[in-house]
């Protein structure tokens, strides 16, 4: 929660496919710390990842329906469906 709202406030100033690449770098950067290192701070690393992760997904979402137009409710609608549907059908 708290990486959703330090995306939000940062997104409002900074230009959304930047944050989205820095955050997208810094998980990489964080996984790879914590493929190498162990005990605590691989530890906070992947919390960390988790971090980065909560301020990509709206950054992804926003920038998927910008231009749509009027076809923005529709584009939303089958983003969403998309994301459940990964998340099913792995399980399935």
């Amino acid at each position: 929660m708290v990486g959703r709202f330090i995306g939000a406030a940062v997104i409002r100033r900074l230009n959304p496919g930047s944050v989205l690449a820095f955050n997208a770098f810094a998980a990489c950067a964080l996984l790879a710390t914590a493929m190498v290192t162990h005990g605590h701070l691989a530890t906070w690393a992947v919390l960390a990842v988790g971090l980065c992760n909560s301020i990509m997904f709206p950054t992804i979402f926003s920038l998927g329906v910008i231009h749509l137009g009027s076809h923005t409710s529709r584009g939303a609608g089958l983003l969403c469906v998309a994301i459940v549907g990964g998340a099913i059908v792995p399980v399935m």
